[in-house]
Protein backbone atom coordinates (compact mmCIF):
# COMPACT_ATOMS: atom_id res chain seq x y z
CA UNK A 1 0.00 0.00 0.00
CA UNK A 2 1.29 3.43 -0.88
CA UNK A 3 2.23 5.85 1.88
CA UNK A 4 0.29 9.05 2.45
CA UNK A 5 1.73 12.36 1.31
CA UNK A 6 3.83 14.14 3.95
CA UNK A 7 2.48 16.86 6.19
CA UNK A 8 5.10 19.21 4.72
CA UNK A 9 3.73 18.73 1.21
CA UNK A 10 0.17 19.14 2.43
CA UNK A 11 1.05 22.40 4.20
CA UNK A 12 2.89 23.77 1.13
CA UNK A 13 -0.01 22.92 -1.19
CA UNK A 14 -2.53 24.63 1.08
CA UNK A 15 -0.29 27.65 1.62
CA UNK A 16 -0.11 28.16 -2.15
CA UNK A 17 -3.85 27.52 -2.47
CA UNK A 18 -4.47 30.28 0.07
CA UNK A 19 -2.19 32.53 -2.01
CA UNK A 20 -4.59 32.14 -4.93
CA UNK A 21 -3.26 29.31 -7.10
CA UNK A 22 -5.87 27.06 -8.69
CA UNK A 23 -6.10 23.33 -8.07
CA UNK A 24 -4.84 22.66 -11.60
CA UNK A 25 -1.77 24.86 -11.07
CA UNK A 26 -1.07 23.25 -7.69
CA UNK A 27 -1.32 19.75 -9.15
CA UNK A 28 1.16 20.61 -11.89
CA UNK A 29 3.56 22.35 -9.51
CA UNK A 30 3.67 19.57 -6.92
CA UNK A 31 3.19 16.58 -9.28
CA UNK A 32 0.02 15.35 -7.59
CA UNK A 33 -3.48 14.84 -8.96
CA UNK A 34 -5.98 17.66 -9.07
CA UNK A 35 -8.47 15.38 -7.31
CA UNK A 36 -6.06 15.00 -4.38
CA UNK A 37 -5.65 18.78 -4.13
CA UNK A 38 -9.43 19.24 -4.16
CA UNK A 39 -9.89 16.49 -1.55
CA UNK A 40 -7.24 18.06 0.68
CA UNK A 41 -8.90 21.47 0.49
CA UNK A 42 -12.30 19.91 1.20
CA UNK A 43 -10.91 17.97 4.18
CA UNK A 44 -9.48 21.15 5.70
CA UNK A 45 -12.73 23.02 5.05
CA UNK A 46 -14.92 20.31 6.63
CA UNK A 47 -12.77 19.08 9.52
CA UNK A 48 -10.05 21.67 9.99
CA UNK A 49 -7.45 18.91 9.73
CA UNK A 50 -4.97 18.25 6.94
CA UNK A 51 -3.59 15.02 8.41
CA UNK A 52 -4.14 11.86 6.41
CA UNK A 53 -6.83 9.49 7.56
CA UNK A 54 -5.56 6.34 9.25
CA UNK A 55 -5.06 3.52 6.78
CA UNK A 56 -6.99 0.34 7.39
CA UNK A 57 -5.32 -3.04 7.19
CA UNK A 58 -8.32 -5.10 6.22
CA UNK A 59 -11.69 -4.24 4.83
CA UNK A 60 -14.40 -6.71 5.73
CA UNK A 61 -16.55 -8.29 3.09
CA UNK A 62 -19.71 -6.39 2.29
CA UNK A 63 -21.90 -9.49 2.20
CA UNK A 64 -20.33 -11.30 5.15
CA UNK A 65 -22.87 -13.34 7.08
CA UNK A 66 -25.44 -13.34 4.30
CA UNK A 67 -24.28 -16.44 2.44
CA UNK A 68 -27.36 -18.50 3.42
CA UNK A 69 -29.78 -15.81 2.31
CA UNK A 70 -28.02 -15.41 -1.01
CA UNK A 71 -27.88 -19.14 -1.65
CA UNK A 72 -31.65 -19.44 -1.20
Amino acid sequence: MAAAYSMDLRARVLRDADAGLSSKELAARYHVSRAWVDALKQRRRETGSIAPRPQTKFRGRVLAGQEDRLAA
